[in-house]
Formats: structure tokens, sequence, C-alpha cells
């Protein structure tokens, strides 16, 4: 499979991944304008504190899932963030199924997206078993 978006699978990925980044800008988004208290929900006193630095790492982690370029960051910082809301569920003692199925969407678009960035293993470039390595070559006198 060509680890590029112009596949069937590469543009599958890319439609999860904005599916996604498009809830994170706006769930980010929220937090950024409205203030907790405003908010339906109650929320502990600890993330009240912080609710904007949380809206802001929403937001970005959304805004770098877009790029091919600035995928690996993204799916790193979004890894973290579902992370991080799969342990706030669980102070909580809530049911975190919602948070770790987002998480496995996040990995299995990056496996359809880029499979050689989530899969290395399976997609390995071979090292030549004799002679120099690729760009490895002397300088030019």
């Amino acid at each position: 499979m060509e680890p590029t978006t112009k596949t069937l699978a590469g543009w599958t990925g890319y439609v999860m991944h904005f599916l996604l980044a498009a809830m994170m800008i706006m769930a980010g988004g929220m937090k950024l304008v409205v203030s907790p208290e405003d908010m339906g929900e109650p929320i502990p006193e600890g993330i009240k504190n912080h609710f904007m630095v949380i809206g802001a790492g929403e937001v970005l982690c959304g805004v770098l899932l877009l790029s091919m370029a600035t995928l690996p960051s993204g799916l790193i910082l979004s890894s973290a963030f579902w992370g991080g809301a799969i342990m706030a569920t669980m102070i909580k003692e809530e049911g975190y199924g919602l948070q770790a199925g987002l998480l496995i969407f996040l990995w299995v678009g990056a496996a359809l997206r880029r499979p050689g960035l989530v899969l290395p293993f399976v997609y390995e470039q071979e090292l030549p078993l004799e002679g120099r390595l690729p760009g490895s070559e002397p300088p030019p006198a």
C-alpha cells in the first residue's frame, strides 16, 4: 500500500482525522469562549483553573491532525489529550469507553493515512547487504 493520501485507505484515514479534528477544534473553541461556570455539567475546581489551556491544547491537536507534515506531532499530542480525557473520567469513576473509542479511531485513521508511521516494522525500508548505505556517500572533493 502506498503511504500517501492518494489511495482509498489514505482518503478514508484523512476523513476520519478530519471528523475528529473538527470535533476537537469545536470543543476546544468552546472551552476558550465559554467560562467553566457556564458549562452544563459541574467541572472540578482543578480543571476550572486550567480550562483555557486545555481548550487551546485541544484546538492545537485538532489543527495538527489535518496536515500530512504535522501528522506525527498531531498524533502524539492527540494521544496524550485522549489519555488525559480517559484519566479524567476514571477519576470521576465514570465510563471511559467514548474517549477510548476516539483514541482508537485516531490511531486507525493514522494507520490508514500513513501506515509507515504507525506500523514501521511492516513498512521498513530494506538496507543493502553489501556496499554503502543510502545517503552515506563521501562528500565531493
